[in-house]
């Protein structure tokens, strides 16, 4: 069981602090405790409740020394372009990366994402919005935990991150 003030990861939702552990303030009643989260690099603020005995994915955040390799071995980590002229493929791929709620594993889809951009971009192509979309969501949850690991912004974290792959991905 987590504590309050505790950073965790929650699901698509990404790094949230736990600012209380009760029962539902408009279920007085109800005996059963919940987990308040407040994600930390939301663009709207939100309060989320949920449950201390969920099946959901609730994780702790890595350590600041994993954030840090994690960052130093980027340009070497295993990664390739995925291509699929099936979109439903191509969401079944991504999805299937983001339902392991791993850091490392998320890095590993934003570089193969950045890699097929560069090689869409010299030849006068976009990747597609699908690619686009699970692109923005693993950069936020990825650098989301990454930036809170080491107490940084998630722009410091996206500059690193970007000068990290500029000559793998140029």
């Amino acid at each position: 069981m987590y504590r309050k003030n505790d950073l965790i990861v929650y699901g698509s939702t990404g790094v949230c602090r736990i600012t209380d552990i009760a029962p539902l303030p408009h279920m007085p009643d109800c005996h059963k405790e919940y987990y308040t989260l407040i994600p930390l690099f939301s663009p709207v603020a939100e309060i989320i409740h949920v449950s201390v005995q969920t099946c959901a994915c609730i994780r702790p955040l890595i350590t600041a020394a994993q954030a840090r390799m994690y960052l130093e071995s980027l340009a070497e980590l295993p990664a390739a372009p995925y291509h699929s002229h099936d979109p439903k493929q191509t969401v079944a791929h991504y999805t299937e990366i983001l339902n392991t709620h791993d850091c490392m594993q998320y890095l590993q889809m934003v570089k193969s994402i950045y890699m097929k951009s560069a090689e869409n971009a010299r030849i006068g192509k976009k990747i597609s919005q699908t690619e686009q979309r699970y692109l923005k969501q693993a950069e936020h949850i990825s650098f989301g935990e990454l930036a809170a690991a080491l107490d940084k912004t998630l722009e410091e974290i996206r500059t690193q991150v970007q000068e990290a792959l500029r000559n793998v991905c140029a």
